[in-house]
């Protein structure tokens, strides 16, 4: 199977390249968002429902299906406005919450970034840790459905 954008994650890109564009016009400050839990009539909702996914059920790195879908679309919009070459992002999640969760971008210039990198953990590195990783239908990281 060829690699394609799951079209959960395409949902979210709207809302994730404004939260990209927040990070990005003030480097080095969080930009934060919560991610409403889908709910009722909603696409992404359906979406799940048509691939049996659980609302609720979480991967191996304690994200749930929609929560790893708006984190690969804020990935996906960052690397597809061309701002890996110069920026580095930085992504954290907050608590979750009766609507949802809190989720959080921040750019630095690369070196920064990778400095930042290498003062954590292995267990909390994306480059070492694959249960970090995401990605879309049909790439070695795919989560669901």
């Amino acid at each position: 199977m060829a690699f394609a954008r799951d079209p959960l994650s395409e949902r979210y890109d709207r809302a994730a390249g404004q939260l990209v564009h927040r990070a990005v016009s003030r480097p080095g400050s969080w930009a934060q968002v919560s991610i409403d839990r889908p709910r009722g009539r909603s696409r992404v909702l359906a979406i799940m429902r048509e691939a049996g996914i659980e609302l609720e059920a979480t991967d191996a790195g304690g994200l749930t299906a929609w929560e790893r879908a708006f984190q690969r679309a804020a990935y996906y919009t960052f690397r597809e406005r061309g701002l890996d070459e110069r920026w580095s992002l930085q992504r954290r999640w907050g608590p979750r919450h009766a609507a949802g969760r809190f989720f959080a971008l921040r750019v630095s210039p690369r070196a920064v970034g990778r400095r930042a990198a290498e003062r954590l953990p292995a267990r909390e590195r994306y480059t070492a840790n694959p249960e970090l990783r995401s990605g879309g239908q049909g790439s070695p990281q795919q989560r669901f459905g």
